[in-house]
């Protein structure tokens, strides 16, 4: 997490606090350095929510390869097809873990540069405005993928239920049929050349070659 971040950029604040009892200030807005530490602490607020979605998209990936080979392999059920969109949901909840710790990051530097005295006031909160629109983003990528994962959670129970309530010799057969099987089957290297059946035609039957003498 973060919170060292914060924690140095107080300390900067105190350094500053100090520096203009020397005279040699640069007029630091307190205003604006606990504006920019409330934005800070709103990425920190989101990180559990990440952390719990790209959890639970794990731990559904684990569910699913602990089923039935009837169910997890036959691709009636979909599970397949199931498993692929949960993986690119796992990778797409990684990248938006990235994008969170980037946007901290990026303000988190301007912050420390302005109370360094390397930058104006002007240029953070250009970076602030930054900040709330790309936020405004994540946070719509962040309801977009828990809604994502709650259908693909509502589908696998549906195809659970579906192999469950069928008998029990039949379930027994899908999963003889599939086990042992590769989760994707392997494509064959060559297939055979298939030699067309010859048609015949007025001009190539018995009767209209010509016997040799």
């Amino acid at each position: 997490m973060h919170q060292p971040s914060i924690i140095k950029i107080l300390s900067r604040v105190l350094l500053a606090t100090a520096a203009c009892f020397l005279g040699a200030c640069n007029k630091l807005d307190p205003g604006l350095i606990e504006s920019a530490q409330t934005r800070l602490s709103k990425v920190q607020e989101s990180r559990p929510e990440l952390e719990q979605g790209l959890q639970n998209t794990a731990q559904l990936l684990e569910q699913i390869q602990k089923a039935p080979a009837g169910l997890g392999k036959n691709p009636e059920f979909g599970v397949p097809e199931l498993t692929t969109s949960l993986e690119i949901l796992k990778s797409e909840y990684k990248k938006l873990q990235e994008k969170h710790d980037s946007l901290y990051s990026s303000l988190d530097g301007l912050v420390g540069n302005y109370i360094d005295g390397q930058i104006k006031k002007k240029k953070v909160e250009e970076g602030m405005s930054s900040f709330d629109n790309t936020m405004t983003g994540l946070q719509k990528k962040r309801n977009a993928l828990a809604v994502q994962f709650n259908e693909y959670s509502t589908k696998y129970a549906r195809m659970s239920t579906a192999f469950a309530a069928l008998p029990p010799p039949e379930q027994a057969a899908l999963n003889n049929v599939y086990d042992g099987l590769p989760d994707t089957l392997p494509k064959p290297a060559f297939r055979p050349a298939v030699k067309k059946p010859v048609v015949t035609t007025p001009e190539n039957t018995p009767e209209s070659i010509p016997q040799q003498q």
